[in-house]
């Protein structure tokens, strides 16, 4: 999966991989997928969806959304900062009813997706590539049925608890940390982590750590040692370990698969 989670500073980012599999998480800036071959089971927003070839999904800024591969897939996903899509403020405002757009529907803007994906590998021009956005977000938001913004069922703390993760996951953090910051008790947090995204706070904080030390191997000269200390591990053993066991291969195979 060549995609590391939201970081402050991330403002246009497109990549293509295979079998994208990523934990409940959210972000200020919009996300898209669109899947190339195979089955993508993506959830976003309350609403789950196995998509196929061609299909769409955009989620808005602050919308809580996953990715698990149903079964061998391809995908485009890009991550983009509304500061450089100005005309879709408004539409920002609002949440779609459904995020999802079958892909008989995807006809007209599917060919730009792929064209934004080429640029931002080769060339990365960034009109170019801004220009591309404009056209697909223009042909999606009319394949959308836009709705005021929900008030939420329940006191949803979830947002604000992953943002604050996203914000602190290289720092020495605990549940009770966690909970404390909030002014919560663990167990509740314990179980509205489990019950919400699926995995246990500890699952939940070495994935971000470990996408956050995949994108250094693939970007950066550091050492495996330098970047288990930046990614927020105590111990290059524990980084080791960790990483063997969320990515099925070790650091430094991984590292080197990267730069051939």
């Amino acid at each position: 999966m060549k995609i590391f989670y939201e970081r402050k500073g991330l403002q246009f980012h497109v990549f293509q991989g295979e079998n994208l599999t990523f934990p409940s998480h959210l972000h200020k800036e919009i996300e898209f997928v669109m899947c190339l071959e195979g089955e993508l089971e993506v959830s976003c927003n309350e609403k789950l969806e196995v998509m196929k070839p061609y299909d769409f999904m955009l989620a808005f800024p602050n919308t809580v959304h996953s990715y698990n591969a149903a079964s061998a897939n391809r995908f485009i996903l890009g991550i983009v900062a509304t500061d450089y899509l100005p005309l879709f403020k408004d539409y920002f405002l609002h949440e779609p009813e459904t995020p999802f757009i079958k892909s008989e529907n995807t006809h007209l803007f599917r060919n730009y997706v792929i064209l934004l994906s080429d640029e931002y590998e080769k060339d990365r021009n960034k009109e170019i590539m801004v220009g591309y956005m404009h056209l697909i977000l223009a042909f999606a938001v009319k394949e959308l049925v836009l709705l005021s913004k929900k008030q939420p069922k329940y006191d949803d703390i979830l947002p604000n608890l992953l943002l604050y993760l996203d914000d602190n996951f290289k720092n020495n953090l605990s549940l009770e940390d966690l909970a404390s910051h909030f002014g919560l008790n663990s167990s509740y947090l314990s179980r509205l982590l489990s019950t919400r995204l699926n995995c246990t706070f500890t699952h939940y904080l070495q994935e971000l750590r470990i996408e956050y030390a995949k994108y250094l191997l693939n970007t950066s000269t550091l050492s495996i040692t330098q970047i288990a200390f930046e990614s927020g591990f105590s111990t290059q053993r524990s980084f080791n370990r960790t990483f063997s066991e969320i990515v099925k291969i070790p650091p430094r195979e991984y590292k080197a698969k990267s730069t051939k």
